[in-house]
């Protein structure tokens, strides 16, 4: 096999695994809702949903 595709073999895999593992992503962000209560008890109001 060449090593370009071992090297792209191997990126993909990686891939895959960090896909399957961190289905959230590397950087998951906050939801909507969590800022949404948030800002709800800063402001000393009760979330709409919670």
């Amino acid at each position: 096999m060449d090593t370009e595709v071992i090297r792209q073999l191997l990126y993909g895999l990686a891939m895959v695994l960090i896909m399957l593992y961190r289905s959230e992503g590397l950087w998951p962000s906050p939801k909507h809702e969590d800022k949404i209560a948030k800002i709800a008890k800063c402001a000393g109001k009760k979330p709409l949903r919670a």
